[in-house]
């Protein structure tokens, strides 16, 4: 019954994607994995941001990034974003996936490999070293860094984690360092607020994006950020200057900053790249990257 109820569910997910235009390949594990535990289920919304005026700041280790997913065993997205992680840094220490190359070239421009039976065979090896499932509904934050320290170990590589928190609070700067690095940053969080990177439409004085919120415990890995500050005129009543009546109110229109929206770009651990909306830090737990030697 039970799994029944779960195929119902991730259909009628099917349906609602496909009605507002989002993303087709979304499964029910996505939403409910726990990086500590507890379940939520996915929202779907749309919001339109009308301005006057914008700016943005954005910056990525690259363009590109490892997308990976796995469909075959439940609450994963721990060995998945492990799995991320390891795809990036396979480049540059061979053999960290065995028998396999996680990027290729074409027209001279460097592009990460979705999937492979490679990369399925390394998530079901880290599922088991991190303990996914075991004891816990998920993978606890020290069964993440634990699990994957001892498959990096057996490629022989060694690693350490930095964290880029403060006070227990996401340090903002400790991650725009890391990133500018080279450094993605593994992100441990209890709430999430994301955006597909197809999903984000921009036109002329106004933005439109499609947003998926849940209360649950996922983990994604960042690669780069995006910063948006929104201008639009306002008109508000002053006191007027002038002497002989000084009982007068003037209108003055100035432009303001009224809106300011922060993203992480990340790989989200269902084969899409996007942004996760990082306005409110609150709902990060732990972040941490990787030095591997």
């Amino acid at each position: 019954m039970k799994k029944l109820f779960t195929k119902a569910l991730v259909l009628l997910l099917l349906v609602i994607s496909a009605f507002f235009g989002l993303e087709k390949n979304i499964s029910i594990e996505d939403y409910q994995e726990q990086a500590y535990q507890g379940e939520g289920i996915i929202t779907f919304s749309t919001e339109k941001i009308e301005y006057s005026r914008k700016t943005e700041s954005t910056s990525s280790i690259y363009f590109d990034f490892p997308m990976y997913e796995c469909l075959t065993l439940p609450n994963n997205c721990a060995p998945v974003g492990g799995s991320i992680a390891l795809g990036y840094y396979d480049e540059y220490y061979p053999n960290l996936i065995p028998n396999y190359e996680a990027v290729y070239y074409y027209k001279g421009e460097k592009y990460y490999k979705i999937i492979s039976p490679e990369v399925d065979t390394l998530i079901a090896e880290l599922y088991e070293r991190m303990g996914t499932n075991q004891g816990v509904s998920g993978t606890t934050y020290e069964g993440f860094k634990t699990g994957l320290q001892s498959y990096i170990n057996t490629q022989g590589y060694t690693v350490s984690y930095s964290s880029l928190m403060s006070s227990g609070k996401l340090n903002l700067n400790n991650v725009y360092s890391s990133l500018n690095a080279g450094k993605p940053v593994v992100l441990f969080m209890t709430s999430i607020r994301y955006v597909y990177r197809l999903h984000f439409y921009e036109y002329s004085g106004y933005d439109y994006i499609g947003v998926q919120t849940a209360n649950a415990g996922h983990v994604s890995v960042a690669y780069g950020k995006r910063e948006i500050k929104y201008y639009r005129n306002e008109t508000k009543k002053v006191w007027s200057p002038i002497w002989y009546n000084p009982f007068r109110f003037i209108n003055v229109t100035e432009e303001v900053n009224f809106r300011t929206n922060r993203y992480l770009m990340v790989s989200f651990g269902n084969s899409t790249l996007g942004y996760m909306d990082i306005t409110d830090t609150g709902g990060v737990q732990q972040a941490i990257n990787l030095n591997i030697f």
